[in-house]
C-alpha cells in the first residue's frame, strides 16, 4: 500500500479502512462475479467477499478453481487466454454480461480456435 499512499505503515490508517471493499459491503451492491485462481494469493479475500456479498443477498456468480487443479491459476490467470481456464471465465464473463445488460453486444467473438489460442510467446512472428 506504500505505493498508493507514501505511508510505510499503512495498516493502522483509518483513510485505508475506508478502500476495503469486504467492509464496506451492502445489499445495494451491483451483481458481481468473481473467479480466482487456486494458487492465487488472494484467494482469501476473494472468498471473504464472496461470502460477505451473499449475506447480504447479493446476486453472486463465482468460479473458485479447486486446490488440486493443474496446472496452478495464479493471480490474473483470466489474462492468459491461450489457457482453457481462462477462455471459460471469458465466456462466464460475457455471459454474466449479456444476461445483465439485456442486449446483444454490437460484436461477437468468434469461438476460440487453437491457431488463435497459441499464445503470443509462441508465435514464430515474435522474437
Amino acid at each position: 500500500m506504500w505505493a498508493y499512499s507514501g505511508k510505510r505503515n499503512s495498516v493502522d490508517d483509518p483513510v485505508f479502512a475506508t478502500l476495503s471493499v469486504t467492509d464496506n459491503v451492502t445489499s445495494a451492491f451491483p451483481p458481481a462475479l468473481i473467479t480466482v485462481g487456486n494458487a492465487d494469493p488472494l484467494r482469501p479475500h476473494s472468498e471473504l467477499l464472496a461470502e460477505k456479498l451473499r449475506a447480504h443477498g447479493v446476486e453472486l456468480e463465482t468460479l473458485f478453481w479447486p486446490d488440486d487443479h493443474q496446472p496452478p491459476l495464479g493471480h490474473e490467470y483470466q489474462f492468459y487466454l491461450d489457457s482453457d481456464a481462462a477462455q471459460l471465465i471469458l465466456e462466464r464473463l460475457l455471459t454474466f454480461l449479456r444476461q445483465r445488460l439485456g442486449a446483444t453486444p454490437p460484436c461477437s467473438f468468434p469461438a476460440p480456435t487453437e491457431a488463435r489460442r497459441t499464445s503470443w510467446r509462441q508465435s514464430p512472428t515474435r522474437g
